[in-house]
């Protein structure tokens, strides 16, 4: 990873720097914690960069939620689409709810069929923030048959034996219906 702010402030991000290196995982979702309150405006931009390369490449589940908050917290509205590309990996729509809750707190529209992959296989914490997208329509627009079938689907996985699956598909599936009426 290339550490973009090393040359601009290096005082903000060594301790961030300094913990990547280390690979110490609380070190590193500390020095994330702390960015907001040190970093200036110009500063915020190249840092965005290395939080967002931070995101992408980390494989534990606090660093990439602490650095989904960060971004949020640096006010990086361009980190959307990289936040929805780490989603868009297979098996994390279970332990998606930070993400999520990051991308509500900046208003982000996000690709239906990523909402839908949260629904179908996210946790509880997911699936209630994914419902937060779907109830506000705040998501991409969609051809109607992709729709129509992504209702369909939410259907079928009603019929499911879990408690919280069905209403969550129930819940889904009356926004996606509610969307389709208004278009």
């Amino acid at each position: 990873m290339i550490f973009r702010l090393m040359t601009v402030n290096p005082i903000i991000e060594k301790p961030l720097v300094q913990a990547w290196v280390q690979g110490d995982e609380s070190l590193v979702v500390g020095a994330l914690k702390n960015l907001r309150n040190e970093a200036s405006r110009q500063d915020k931009e190249l840092l965005s960069m290395d939080v967002l390369d931070i995101l992408q490449e980390t494989q534990s589940a606090r660093i990439r939620d602490a650095a989904a908050i960060a971004l949020v917290d640096l006010g990086v509205r361009q980190s959307v689409m990289k936040i929805v590309d780490v989603l868009r990996r297979p098996g994390f729509a279970k332990s998606s709810g930070t993400l999520l809750f990051a991308l509500n707190e900046i208003q982000a529209s996000l690709p239906l069929s990523v909402l839908m992959q949260v629904v179908v296989e996210g946790s509880f914490e997911s699936r209630n923030q994914a419902m937060f997208f779907l109830e506000e329509g705040r998501f991409d627009r969609v051809d109607p048959s992709y729709l129509k079938s992504s209702i369909d689907r939410l259907e079928t996985l009603m019929d499911a034996e879990d408690p919280e699956t069905v209403e969550a598909a129930d819940f889904a599936r009356q926004c996606l219906l509610d969307y389709s009426r208004e278009r």
